[in-house]
């Protein structure tokens, strides 16, 4: 696509050198899966247009307050829902922990990594495993409702529209089944792997994959709206707000598209920067992680740089916004918290191995797993 409005590449030095702080106007708008008490965490980023925003946390220093073993190699993330934290990990068990003191409540065997986030709809988890078999599971015992093979391995999270859900594969098609049977209602073909996790946004389901395009698909038709150009792959969630989609590219290319037509809005190119992993959005700011040198905030109307956080291993997983609060899982085996307006560090916690699965936060608490398979969940200690 063309007719970009604004265009600009800059280096890791110049974004150092920027004056912290945030002039932005772009509007604030409502979080969805809002409830009452600190709302619940169902789906990757929240499902929907994936902004993987929520209520701040009340304050406090960041303590576990439980640990479990999830299995080596885990890079997944947590559902929240409740009295219950949903995990699959690297061991090839997908297990409901209670929320209170990590007690395994049920152990669901998949015979294969998991390397997504479940969704939770309906009373039922959805997640797809290293086999390429989509589960539904009870949320309530484990049980299984139906499973759907697809032909090669899920790497992108289910979200939902209506009683659908829509997931992506290595066999390069994004699907749509009918979340009560599991029955294809239609699939969409790509060139290359689908490995991003689908945004839902108005009557249309963006996605991206190793064909390096960002697609615009009908939620009725499965038929593709518009396709717009990145220049390499493309494995970040896109993310929407204010009639706008915002996806980032293996190459260093973070760019904001427009939902109607997919004309560009802005891009920005950060150099010797690789974009994996889907970024958060909240009070007009988009924070993105970069997978070798650091964690970049942008104003969501122009994309002009607010500030940037250098680190040792770069930033696999997605972070999370609670409030003015950004939780970024770092590979140098930290998380690190960061104040969402001037990037300026408020703590870290040491999780003892690289953090290359995201962050999940609900129900009053945070969840996060090392890649080594320490799954932990941490809650604010007030200051004695």
């Amino acid at each position: 696509m063309t007719n970009a409005r604004h265009a600009v590449s800059y280096t890791l030095a110049a974004v150092l050198a920027l004056a912290l702080g945030c002039g932005t106007s772009a509007k604030k708008e409502p979080r969805s899966n809002e409830s009452a008490g600190h709302p619940d965490w169902t789906a990757f980023h929240r499902g929907g247009p994936l902004r993987g925003a929520t209520d701040p946390l009340p304050p406090g220093t960041l303590r576990v307050r439980w640990t479990a073993k999830a299995g080596a190699g885990s890079i997944s993330s947590a559902v929240i829902a409740g009295d219950t934290v949903y995990f699959g990990g690297g061991d090839g068990h997908f297990r409901a922990y209670a929320i209170a003191d990590g007690t395994v409540k049920w152990d669901y065997a998949v015979e294969a990594t998991v390397f997504v986030t479940p969704l939770l709809l309906h009373g039922r988890l959805y997640f797809g495993d290293g086999a390429g078999v989509m589960h539904a599971i009870s949320a309530a015992d484990g049980s299984s409702v139906w499973t759907y093979r697809t032909g090669s391995e899920i790497k992108s999270s289910a979200n939902a529209t209506g009683k659908r859900i829509l997931f992506g594969s290595y066999d390069n098609n994004l699907y749509c089944l009918d979340a009560a049977t599991g029955r294809l209602v239609w699939k969409f073909e790509t060139t290359a792997q689908v490995h991003a996790t689908p945004a839902v946004i108005e009557n249309l389901t963006f996605t991206g994959g190793c064909d390096a395009a960002l697609r615009a698909v009908d939620l009725e038709s499965g038929t593709e709206a518009w396709a717009a150009e990145m220049g390499s792959p493309v494995p970040t969630a896109p993310l929407g707000f204010g009639g706008t989609v915002v996806v980032g590219s293996m190459g260093g290319d973070i760019a904001c598209f427009s939902l109607g037509d997919g004309s560009e809005i802005w891009r920005q190119s950060v150099e010797n920067e690789s974009f994996f992993a889907g970024g958060a959005y909240e009070d007009g700011l988009v924070v993105a992680p970069g997978r070798e040198r650091g964690l970049y905030c942008f104003d969501a109307l122009t994309g002009a740089p607010v500030w940037q956080r250098a680190s040792r291993g770069g930033f696999e997983g997605s972070p999370a916004i609670a409030g003015d609060r950004v939780y970024a899982p770092c590979k140098d085996g930290r998380l690190y918290v960061y104040d969402l307006h001037s990037g300026d560090a408020v703590e870290s916690f040491e999780a003892g191995g690289a953090i290359e699965g995201s962050v999940s936060i609900g129900g009053g608490v945070v969840v996060v797993c090392s890649e080594v398979g320490d799954l932990f969940c941490l809650e604010p200690a007030p200051a004695e």
